[in-house]
């Protein structure tokens, strides 16, 4: 089928070349007409594995990927327009969404001298209602009439994480699709069917809104749990989290499935944390009973603070500075938006004593930064797999969340959610002598 993909991005430049490995054609158009540039010449600053590959293969020859420097070279040829353009967070939690909005108008302004029935489908992130209230307003103002005959309305979010698009595109768990009517989710249906082999969950556009809020959330509620269990295993004698974890992974009937129940630092990235603080800010205006997404959100914070508090209490008492490595949202990424790692760094720095320094290495986006040589409280921020060629200076403390280290040579190593019970200089028990 012939698509086209407004919006060039993170999400939407990955997305486009999976469906073009599934012999899809895309016209693909974003508003920066440098980067489209870059792209067309195979050039692309995205940190997501194997992509600058993937995309030299996707613009090969006369049908693949096609970067387009008008929208209308984009809509006009296309059967289905995917609108995956950002949807920032509000200062009130909500989310903005004028530019998807502004996106789709300009769509539909090509849209209605088009003769043949288009279907619009909304891949940005958004809250329930959005769509049928903002979205398809703006739809039938410049059309004219609903949706139906000349063109066709879904909600069709992805559930794909960075670091991992075009893999989690090609293999999804299930397709979402909310349709406004049955031709719309048929076309979607339709598409779906030559790209993946996952079942097509088809509902109402406002189901399909909640669903990717809710499976977004749900995550950060997992690792929640985990963080708790973590922190209450660190502080009973001979109990370790991630063998309880572990336990817990078996019951797949009656429980659920291990991933992100592991105990660490909190939710990141540029959709989870913004998802919970947008479904707190929706159940305060529903007038919900109660609100477990801002517990999500606080139980971040003080979460952090547990492990800030940890580094803090070693790098006062043995005097020595503090290294946090690790700074992005998630291993083997240059992507910092709402990183844990900065979370943890914000809380230490709230909590340092004034002679004690806070130093920032990570692999990636900063390699070269200048660290002390003396001996240090280390902190694992992210469990980066480049941590095994990391010289840890003799005599440091490694204090680590994630437990993703085996002991280092000459060093103290103290894997947090691994029980030391009441005694509170579990970090004298080292071999740094």
């Amino acid at each position: 089928m012939k698509v086209a993909m407004i919006g060039l991005g993170k999400l939407g430049l990955p997305v486009s070349c999976a469906m073009v490995m599934r012999h899809h054609e895309v016209y693909g158009f974003d508003n920066d007409i440098d980067k489209a540039n870059a792209y067309r010449q195979g050039q692309v600053d995205l940190y997501e594995p194997s992509i600058g590959m993937q995309l030299c293969g996707c613009l090969a020859g006369d049908t693949g990927l096609h970067i387009v420097n008008r929208l209308e070279a984009a809509v006009r040829p296309a059967e289905i327009i995917f609108i995956a353009v950002p949807t920032p967070s509000r200062p009130d939690g909500g989310f903005d969404t004028s530019i998807v909005s502004n996106a789709v108008a300009d769509v539909a302004d090509i849209m209605k001298t088009c003769d043949d029935h288009k279907t619009v489908a909304i891949i940005s992130t958004v809250l329930p209602t959005t769509v049928r209230n903002i979205i398809l307003p703006v739809l039938e103002g410049i059309m004219g009439e609903p949706p139906g005959n000349r063109y066709g309305l879904c909600y069709n979010a992805q559930f794909i994480a960075m670091g991992s698009v075009v893999n989690n595109m090609l293999h999804p768990e299930f397709v979402l699709v909310g349709e406004y009517d049955q031709l719309s989710g048929d076309v979607l249906e339709h598409f779906y069917t030559q790209l993946t082999n996952a079942p097509v969950k088809r509902m109402t556009i406002e189901s399909a809104e909640f669903v990717k809020m809710i499976y977004n959330t749900f995550i950060g509620m997992k690792i929640m749990y985990a963080n708790l269990i973590g922190e209450m295993c660190d502080r009973i004698p001979n109990a370790d989290c991630d063998v309880v974890v572990d336990a817990l992974a078996l019951a797949r009937d009656r429980l659920i499935s291990s991933r992100y129940l592991h105990s660490g630092l909190g939710d990141g990235g540029g959709c989870h944390p913004r998802d919970q603080r947008a479904l707190a800010y929706f159940a305060n205006a529903l007038g919900t009973s109660h609100n477990l997404f801002q517990y999500i959100i606080n139980a971040r914070v003080v979460q952090t603070d547990y492990v800030a508090q940890a580094v803090c209490d070693v790098a006062e008492y043995y005097g020595m500075p503090i290294v946090v490595y690790g700074l992005t949202f998630k291993p083997e990424t240059n992507l910092t938006e709402d990183s844990p790692a900065l979370l943890l760094v914000d809380c230490i720095k709230r909590m340092v004593y004034d002679d004690c320094g806070v130093y920032l290495y990570d692999p990636i986006i900063a390699p070269d930064a200048e660290l002390p040589d003396e001996p240090c409280v280390y902190v694992i921020g992210m469990r980066h797999n480049q941590i095994k060629d990391f010289h840890f200076n003799p005599g440091s403390i490694i204090i680590d969340p994630w437990r993703c280290m085996e002991p280092v040579q000459g060093c103290a190593y103290h894997p947090l959610g691994v029980g030391q019970g009441e005694d509170p200089e579990w970090y004298i028990k080292t071999n740094r002598d």
